[in-house]
């Protein structure tokens, strides 16, 4: 049995397991990077009916869900780093390990799950979002007035497999590729 369809049969069997915490901790090596270290707590099932078909919530555990009524109602945790100028930047994301939740349907933002064809992401075979983080210039992350804004996404679901996958420690490593920057925190 994979190992980590195991893991994640051995966390939904303990109905009393609850998401504890979630840890997002901002350090500067040096004048020209900055790394951002994230760790998510221990997962519970949070069942909710809509439509005659139960769906897992995060609406409890999270204030920030992805707000877009057509896909999936997942957590994001938004956060910016303050440097000296505007600069081009590089990053590099990594991952510590992943845990699959297997059987389980996640509540779109409206409340209900659209999977006409205005609910394209529920006929995609692919994980959703997709990026584990992204910035808010799209083409590279370049600050705009001394400011990197960017998103980490440790859920991600795949909704023809029913299938919710944690990853449970982000590291996002940001580089100034003009090393005379200084990195603030915000």
């Amino acid at each position: 049995m994979n190992k980590h369809i195991l893991i994640a049969s051995v966390v939904l069997s303990f109905s009393s397991l609850k998401l504890l915490s979630q840890t997002m901790n901002v350090t500067r090596p040096d004048n020209s990077s900055v790394i951002a270290d994230f760790a998510v707590g221990e997962f519970r099932k949070s069942d909710k009916m809509v439509d005659g078909k139960f769906y897992h919530s995060f609406a409890s555990e999270y204030a920030t869900l992805m707000a877009d009524p057509q896909i999936p109602a997942l957590p994001y945790f938004p956060r910016s780093v303050l440097i000296s100028d505007d600069s081009l930047c590089q990053h590099q994301i990594l991952y510590e390990s992943y845990v699959d939740i297997p059987d389980i349907d996640i509540e779109a933002a409206s409340g209900s799950v659209n999977t006409g064809k205005s609910g394209k992401i529920y006929h995609l075979d692919a994980f959703f979002p997709g990026d584990l983080v992204t910035f808010h210039d799209a083409q590279t992350c370049k600050s705009t007035g001394g400011e990197i804004k960017f998103e980490l996404y440790p859920y991600q679901y795949n909704p023809v497999q029913h299938k919710l996958r944690i990853y449970k420690n982000l590291r996002l490593i940001i580089r100034m590729v003009n090393s005379s920057n200084v990195f603030t925190n915000r």
